[in-house]
């Protein structure tokens, strides 16, 4: 039985620290996993399957150091996953431009440093053990549909998307490439940080179900709400969302799909958004004879 090295990153808290913990009660007679840690505040330890390490994901060098003590120990790292990130709420109007700076260092930038290391690992990998190796990263459903109050986060991860869509064109000779777009779910602090924004201006404090209908895209409107805002009691589970992540990865069998959006609210969204996509293009496509 082969022993799949994971390397996480962002691996202390939220859905990167869930999979670390899942994947250290994993081993079993079906799969055995290696696990390196990372993060900036993680307690560094060292067991026979399992190394954490201190790494911030904006410095490249971090990831650099952590990358080469993962392969000091574990000779190998078969995946590679990013969870690390930031949040902020606010409008468009009311952000101010440093907080949105500070975001984009660690979503848009760790990621991209992230990203550029492991390509470079992974080309090796490849050249060495004949066999593709796995890049996942978490850019979130709101990076493919907007969020009221999302603008900081938003902004970031569609920047990220952008990133990985054209790291996933550019490697796929030598590297399957995964983004996974999740949508809210318990066990993180999203819903407290909801909960604290109070907009300075009466025109953005929006009751949803009563105000929306005065607006041309409703669906998208509430669709870009967290589940909590309109159905408190829907509620994404975790533990099904990591055990997903940990199956679809560990099975070499299969190609890893382009993306996977995870949670009933993060399928919603991305298919509203989608359709109102496909809703432009149609309209666009009518004026395609017009630029002979």
């Amino acid at each position: 039985m082969d022993t799949i090295t994971w390397f996480v990153m962002g691996a202390s808290s939220g859905l990167g620290e869930h999979l670390t913990k899942a994947l250290q009660a994993s081993n079993n007679e079906i799969y055995r996993f290696n696990i390196i840690a990372c993060s900036r505040s993680i307690e560094e330890l060292e067991t026979e399957n399992y190394l954490s390490v201190r790494c911030d994901i904006t410095n490249i060098d971090d990831i650099k150091n952590a990358l080469n003590k993962g392969l000091e120990k574990f000779k190998k790292i078969d995946v590679a996953i990013n969870h690390a990130g930031t949040s902020t709420i606010s409008t468009v109007e009311e952000c101010d431009t440093e907080t949105f700076r500070k975001v984009f260092e660690v979503n848009f930038w760790g990621t991209y440093y992230f990203t550029k290391v492991f390509l470079e690992y992974f080309r090796s990998y490849y050249k060495l053990y004949k066999k593709k190796g796995r890049l996942l990263s978490h850019t979130s459903a709101s990076g493919l549909s907007p969020k009221y109050y999302g603008v900081t986060y938003n902004s970031t991860k569609y920047a990220t998307e952008a990133l990985l869509s054209n790291a996933w064109l550019e490697s796929v000779s030598f590297l399957e490439l995964m983004t996974i777009e999740c949508g809210f779910f318990t066990g993180t602090n999203i819903q407290s940080k909801h909960n604290e924004f109070v907009t300075r201006f009466p025109e953005y404090k929006l009751d949803f179900l009563r105000e929306c209908n005065k607006y041309r895209y409703t669906s998208l409107l509430l669709s870009s709400l967290p589940p909590y805002a309109l159905f408190p009691r829907s509620k994404n589970s975790i533990e099904k969302a990591i055990e997903i992540i940990i199956k679809l990865t560990s099975d070499t069998s299969k190609t890893l799909p382009r993306r996977l959006m995870l949670g009933r609210d993060a399928c919603i969204r991305v298919s509203t958004e989608v359709n109102h996509i496909i809703g432009d293009l149609y309209n666009s496509v009518r004026f395609i004879d017009d630029f002979r």
